[in-house]
């Protein structure tokens, strides 16, 4: 009975040692590659160091102005994972940014992934690697406060701008009030200071009788009357976003009506499609709105030649409504700040 036996007992243990062999093979591809975890051989590149400097040269950043940009720059001897935070060490804005290569190469002009950086303030730059929890290397820095005019979109904080800070406005029905107005203004002591530190645009409509529409006001790229209004933003309209900090005062019933205004024709004399999007200010304070411009029928971002602002309500008929605006500007691929 043994005498038969001993050959499926071979079948089975030589199946056994292919499968193996087999699973080996697989298991060694899948893990081919560039190391992501530093070695023990890891080290920065000769001649190189964790550097951060800005494209002026001066520290702090004056994150004001449309070329200045902080520069953080490094060099490895292998392809590893890295994350690069900035930590504003009074406001607690951060910022991460990450890759997987030999090198860092990042220019940073204040964006952030949620709290925002719109203080004078110092900050601290860190590189983390992959797979170790200490902090590789630091390196101390200062910035102004940021208006963002380094990115394309940007179009007014209504304090330092490519724009003029008094925007067309544009009359409705009642007695309506639009005016930039200062953080300190007595009259508006209510709504708090912006987000952005400096000065906010108000819309606030009154009427005898109770009505739907007040007025609004304009706020339009510099070069809108070019063919292309907005270079530098992308052409796909689900990746381009319109942001801009909201906020009613406390009016009940308020609301945006916010309108994009596209030319899609090449001819001297361009036809205008104007997309809308009402925006119900429901929030309490100051709230940064992000939109998608793929969601509004934006065609081409690149060909965006106007915005307008509309003072409204969104529920009822009623007698006074509030709105104020700050920071508007488009960003590429993400919204301004992640939230």
């Amino acid at each position: 009975m043994k005498k038969y036996l001993i050959f499926p007992v071979l079948l089975m243990v030589l199946l056994i040692s292919v499968s193996g062999c087999s699973c080996k093979r697989n298991f060694d591809k899948e893990y081919s590659g560039p190391l992501l975890c530093p070695t023990d051989n890891f080290d920065e590149a000769p001649g190189h160091d964790f550097f951060v400097t800005s494209v002026s040269g001066s520290n702090p950043a004056n994150l004001s102005s449309a070329t200045e940009a902080v520069l953080i720059t490094d060099q490895f001897n292998e392809v590893i994972n890295w994350t690069v935070r900035i930590k504003g060490n009074i406001s607690g804005a951060l910022k991460t940014y990450t890759g997987s290569s030999n090198q860092v190469a990042l220019s940073w002009v204040g964006q952030s992934d949620g709290q925002p950086f719109f203080v004078a303030e110092p900050i601290t730059v860190d590189l983390i690697l992959a797979c170790r929890q200490e902090v590789y290397r630091t390196a101390p820095f200062g910035i102004t406060a940021p208006t963002f005019m380094q990115l394309p979109g940007f179009l007014t904080d209504f304090d330092v701008s490519k724009l003029s800070n008094t925007p067309n406005v544009f009359g409705g029905a009642g007695s309506t009030s639009l005016k930039k107005v200062t953080s300190v203004h007595a009259e508006y002591n209510t709504i708090g200071p912006s987000p952005q530190g400096g000065s906010f645009f108000n819309i606030r409509g009154s009427s005898p009788t109770p009505i739907w529409y007040y007025a609004g006001f304009e706020v339009n790229p510099a070069n809108a009357a070019t063919m292309s209004p907005l270079p530098g933003l992308n052409s796909d309209p689900s990746t381009v976003y319109m942001n801009f900090y909201a906020n009613c005062n406390g009016v009940p019933n308020s609301q945006i009506q916010l309108s994009v205004l596209e030319h899609y024709k090449t001819s001297a004399a361009p036809n205008i499609k104007t997309r809308r999007k009402n925006i119900d200010l429901t929030w309490t304070g100051w709230k940064m709105v992000s939109i998608k411009l793929s969601d509004i029928g934006i065609l081409d971002p690149r060909k965006i030649c106007g915005t307008s602002f509309g003072l409204a309500n969104y529920l009822n008929q009623d007698v006074k409504a509030e709105a104020n605006v700050d920071m508007v500007i488009f960003t590429n691929d993400k919204p301004l700040f992640e939230q």
